[in-house]
Protein backbone atom coordinates (compact mmCIF):
# COMPACT_ATOMS: atom_id res chain seq x y z
CA UNK A 1 0.00 0.00 0.00
CA UNK A 2 1.00 3.30 -1.05
CA UNK A 3 2.34 5.54 2.37
CA UNK A 4 1.86 9.27 2.45
CA UNK A 5 3.73 11.81 4.84
CA UNK A 6 1.26 13.81 6.70
CA UNK A 7 1.43 16.29 9.64
CA UNK A 8 -0.97 16.64 12.29
CA UNK A 9 -0.52 20.70 12.96
CA UNK A 10 -1.39 21.96 16.73
CA UNK A 11 -1.85 25.78 17.12
CA UNK A 12 -3.56 26.41 20.32
CA UNK A 13 -3.32 30.25 20.24
CA UNK A 14 -4.49 32.18 23.63
CA UNK A 15 -5.34 35.48 23.91
CA UNK A 16 -5.94 35.73 20.14
CA UNK A 17 -2.11 36.38 19.50
CA UNK A 18 0.20 34.13 19.94
CA UNK A 19 0.99 30.20 19.97
CA UNK A 20 2.05 28.55 23.21
CA UNK A 21 4.09 26.06 23.06
CA UNK A 22 2.97 24.29 26.50
CA UNK A 23 -0.51 23.89 25.84
CA UNK A 24 0.72 22.46 22.40
CA UNK A 25 2.42 19.88 23.61
CA UNK A 26 -0.28 18.89 25.92
CA UNK A 27 -1.85 18.52 23.16
CA UNK A 28 0.29 16.52 20.83
CA UNK A 29 0.76 14.37 23.62
CA UNK A 30 -2.85 12.92 23.00
CA UNK A 31 -1.33 11.31 20.10
CA UNK A 32 0.63 8.50 19.56
CA UNK A 33 4.41 8.62 19.82
CA UNK A 34 6.06 10.06 16.66
CA UNK A 35 8.72 12.36 15.17
CA UNK A 36 7.66 15.61 16.38
CA UNK A 37 8.92 19.05 15.64
CA UNK A 38 8.12 22.50 17.26
CA UNK A 39 6.67 25.14 14.40
CA UNK A 40 8.95 27.45 12.55
CA UNK A 41 6.91 30.35 15.00
CA UNK A 42 8.16 28.36 17.88
CA UNK A 43 4.64 27.61 19.50
CA UNK A 44 3.11 25.04 17.20
CA UNK A 45 3.99 21.29 17.32
CA UNK A 46 4.22 19.19 14.19
CA UNK A 47 3.64 15.58 14.45
CA UNK A 48 4.68 13.47 11.47
CA UNK A 49 3.46 10.21 10.35
CA UNK A 50 3.24 7.79 7.69
CA UNK A 51 -0.76 7.28 7.00
CA UNK A 52 -1.62 3.69 5.67
CA UNK A 53 -4.66 4.85 4.39
CA UNK A 54 -6.02 6.55 1.39
CA UNK A 55 -5.07 9.85 2.50
CA UNK A 56 -8.01 11.73 0.12
CA UNK A 57 -10.38 10.88 2.28
CA UNK A 58 -9.16 12.24 5.28
CA UNK A 59 -11.03 15.77 6.92
CA UNK A 60 -8.51 18.68 6.80
CA UNK A 61 -8.88 19.39 10.68
CA UNK A 62 -9.93 16.94 13.66
CA UNK A 63 -10.49 19.95 15.96
CA UNK A 64 -10.35 23.81 15.73
CA UNK A 65 -6.79 23.60 17.10
CA UNK A 66 -5.48 20.43 15.12
CA UNK A 67 -5.05 20.61 11.13
CA UNK A 68 -4.13 17.87 8.94
CA UNK A 69 -1.65 18.04 6.45
CA UNK A 70 -0.96 15.92 3.22
CA UNK A 71 1.92 15.71 1.49
CA UNK A 72 2.56 13.51 -1.29
CA UNK A 73 5.55 15.45 -3.09
CA UNK A 74 3.87 17.46 -4.90
CA UNK A 75 4.84 20.16 -2.51
CA UNK A 76 7.89 21.28 -0.69
CA UNK A 77 7.66 20.79 3.08
CA UNK A 78 8.82 23.63 4.05
CA UNK A 79 10.28 24.32 7.48
CA UNK A 80 12.99 25.60 9.90
CA UNK A 81 14.65 23.11 12.69
CA UNK A 82 13.41 24.67 16.01
CA UNK A 83 13.72 22.18 17.67
CA UNK A 84 12.61 18.23 17.50
CA UNK A 85 12.48 14.68 19.34
CA UNK A 86 14.66 11.83 18.40
CA UNK A 87 11.96 9.21 17.40
CA UNK A 88 11.17 7.63 14.12
CA UNK A 89 8.22 8.54 11.85
CA UNK A 90 5.70 6.15 12.89
CA UNK A 91 2.75 4.67 11.24
CA UNK A 92 -1.12 5.41 11.55
CA UNK A 93 -4.01 4.44 9.90
CA UNK A 94 -6.92 5.07 11.89
CA UNK A 95 -8.49 7.58 14.71
CA UNK A 96 -8.44 10.43 11.99
CA UNK A 97 -11.55 11.61 11.16
CA UNK A 98 -12.62 11.24 6.93
CA UNK A 99 -14.76 13.78 5.16
CA UNK A 100 -18.38 14.08 5.12
CA UNK A 101 -19.37 11.85 1.74
CA UNK A 102 -21.75 14.81 -0.20
CA UNK A 103 -24.90 13.36 -0.63
CA UNK A 104 -25.77 13.99 -4.45
CA UNK A 105 -29.41 14.83 -5.89
CA UNK A 106 -30.00 11.36 -9.02
CA UNK A 107 -26.64 9.43 -7.39
CA UNK A 108 -27.91 6.74 -8.87
CA UNK A 109 -29.37 7.56 -11.96
CA UNK A 110 -27.57 7.86 -15.25
CA UNK A 111 -29.72 9.65 -16.95
CA UNK A 112 -32.36 11.90 -16.38
CA UNK A 113 -35.88 10.98 -18.13
CA UNK A 114 -36.43 14.14 -19.51
CA UNK A 115 -40.17 15.76 -19.82
CA UNK A 116 -41.23 19.00 -20.75
CA UNK A 117 -41.53 20.27 -17.66
CA UNK A 118 -38.16 18.86 -15.95
CA UNK A 119 -36.82 21.01 -19.12
CA UNK A 120 -38.40 23.98 -18.35
CA UNK A 121 -37.18 24.09 -14.84
CA UNK A 122 -33.81 22.97 -16.01
CA UNK A 123 -33.35 26.07 -18.22
CA UNK A 124 -34.96 28.99 -15.38
CA UNK A 125 -31.83 26.94 -12.83
CA UNK A 126 -29.68 27.73 -15.64
CA UNK A 127 -30.73 31.03 -16.09
CA UNK A 128 -30.29 31.32 -12.52
CA UNK A 129 -26.59 30.04 -13.02
CA UNK A 130 -26.93 27.47 -10.73
CA UNK A 131 -24.59 25.35 -12.40
CA UNK A 132 -22.12 26.66 -13.48
CA UNK A 133 -22.54 30.09 -12.08
CA UNK A 134 -21.73 31.89 -15.39
CA UNK A 135 -23.68 32.58 -18.71
CA UNK A 136 -21.69 30.94 -21.69
CA UNK A 137 -21.52 27.70 -19.65
CA UNK A 138 -25.30 27.41 -19.03
CA UNK A 139 -26.17 28.25 -22.28
CA UNK A 140 -24.11 25.38 -23.51
CA UNK A 141 -25.59 23.08 -21.17
CA UNK A 142 -29.00 24.28 -22.59
CA UNK A 143 -28.04 23.20 -25.65
CA UNK A 144 -26.36 20.00 -24.44
CA UNK A 145 -29.35 19.26 -22.57
CA UNK A 146 -32.04 19.72 -25.10
CA UNK A 147 -29.58 17.62 -28.03
CA UNK A 148 -29.88 15.03 -25.28
CA UNK A 149 -33.87 15.33 -24.61
CA UNK A 150 -33.97 15.16 -28.44
CA UNK A 151 -31.94 12.30 -29.21
CA UNK A 152 -34.08 10.39 -26.56
CA UNK A 153 -37.07 10.83 -28.38
CA UNK A 154 -38.43 13.72 -26.00
CA UNK A 155 -41.23 16.06 -27.50
CA UNK A 156 -41.37 19.47 -26.01
CA UNK A 157 -42.09 22.80 -27.38
CA UNK A 158 -39.64 25.51 -25.33
CA UNK A 159 -39.94 28.03 -27.99
CA UNK A 160 -41.69 30.63 -25.33
CA UNK A 161 -38.14 30.69 -23.54
CA UNK A 162 -35.98 31.01 -26.30
CA UNK A 163 -36.42 34.82 -26.13
CA UNK A 164 -35.37 35.20 -22.44
CA UNK A 165 -32.40 32.62 -22.23
CA UNK A 166 -30.79 34.78 -25.28
CA UNK A 167 -31.70 38.33 -23.75
CA UNK A 168 -30.18 36.85 -20.53
CA UNK A 169 -27.01 35.68 -22.73
CA UNK A 170 -27.00 38.67 -24.71
CA UNK A 171 -27.30 41.30 -21.05
CA UNK A 172 -24.16 39.27 -20.09
CA UNK A 173 -22.01 39.92 -23.24
CA UNK A 174 -23.20 43.67 -23.37
CA UNK A 175 -21.80 44.09 -19.06
CA UNK A 176 -18.68 42.22 -19.90
CA UNK A 177 -17.80 44.12 -23.11
CA UNK A 178 -18.65 47.85 -21.23
CA UNK A 179 -16.76 46.96 -17.77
Amino acid sequence: MFQLNILLLTSIVERGRRKRLTKNLELAAQYPPTYTEVSKSGGGVHLHYWYDGDPTRLANRISDDVEIKVYNGGASLRRKLISANDLPVAHISSGLPLKEEKKTMYKDVEHIIWTEQKLKNFIEACMRKEHHGATAPEVSFIKDKLDEAYESGVTYDLRHMQNDVLKSHLAQLIKHRSV
